[in-house]
């Protein structure tokens, strides 16, 4: 009888070891995969921030270039720094939103989450900025014709 229990207590030992054991794995595969994505995402907004800054510096860089040579401000040149400032507008908001959708795609949890819904009223009013000061810019232009 008293063999009969230790055997007994021997198996419920290596079922309670055997579940410990089996938990402390499940929970090591969770943790592991855990950093990996973290690192993953860190690694991958690292990339797209420096994406954009390299175009923001590099687009500086261009218009100090574009304006390096202008000495006397008048109508004219107003005019010329409207519309490279209104195009300028444009570039860098498809830059910065073909970067945002990037990160979307990148990191949408499932398909219909994955696509990124633009704001219409934030477009049209770049769209619009831009445009009016592309028009300013032609206008003084005529002007000093």
């Amino acid at each position: 009888m008293r063999f009969e229990r230790h055997i007994q207590l021997s198996c419920y030992q290596r079922y309670y070891i055997l579940s410990q054991t089996s938990d402390a794995e499940q929970i090591a595969k969770n943790a592991k995969r855990k950093v990996g994505h973290i690192y993953s995402e860190f690694v991958g907004i690292l990339a797209i921030f420096t994406a954009m800054s390299f175009a923001m510096m590099g687009s500086v860089q261009v218009l100090g270039n574009l304006f390096h040579d202008v000495k006397l401000w008048g109508i004219a040149s107003i005019g010329y720094a409207l519309i490279i400032g209104g195009i300028y507008v444009n570039i860098m908001y498809i830059i910065i939103m073909t970067l945002l959708v990037g990160i979307k795609k990148l990191y949408g949890n499932d398909e219909k989450d994955a696509k990124y819904k633009f704001t219409t009223g934030i477009v049209t009013l770049v769209i619009s900025v831009s445009m009016l000061m592309i028009i300013a810019g032609l206008a003084f232009l005529k002007i000093m014709k």
